[in-house]
């Protein structure tokens, strides 16, 4: 009987560690169907130096669409970024966003904790099982 009792005390225990191999596996993992989309915040190109972070500090949302173009005058125009959220992050500096999305266009809009008051962005187009790297570059002006 004591022999039964160490099979099955053995059994259970390879037991949990497979599932605990497999779901360390699946951790991170997008949703099927889904791309990955990280990157940070670029800080500001014009300031340079040694010491600079590598990324800023701020806020990273997500809009799902694309940027449309708005006349402003004869021979300019302004950029319309869509409106709808799909997710926001807020990231430290030296950090960086990961986003799970579906397949499709959308905006990443970053607003600076310190720094710039106007959000900067940049356009990804997500496809399935795909992962991208996308940073948002700070233009400082």
């Amino acid at each position: 009987m004591r022999a039964l009792w160490r099979r099955l005390a053995r059994a259970v225990v390879v037991a949990v560690m497979v599932v605990a191999v497999i779901a360390g596996s699946l951790a991170g993992s997008a949703p099927a169907g889904d791309g990955v989309v990280v990157g940070g915040i670029q800080p500001c190109a014009a300031i340079g130096g040694p010491g600079l972070p590598a990324y800023v500090a701020g806020t990273v949302t997500v809009l799902a669409g694309q940027v449309q173009r708005r006349p402003a005058g004869s021979s300019s125009s302004v950029a319309v970024l869509p409106t709808r959220v799909v997710e926001t992050e807020t990231v430290g500096q030296d950090s960086q966003y990961s986003f799970d999305l579906p397949p499709g266009n959308y905006v990443l809009r970053a607003r600076y904790a310190q720094g710039p008051s106007a959000p900067q962005w940049n356009t990804v187009t997500v496809r399935a099982g795909e992962t991208q790297r996308v940073d948002i570059l700070n233009v400082c002006i």
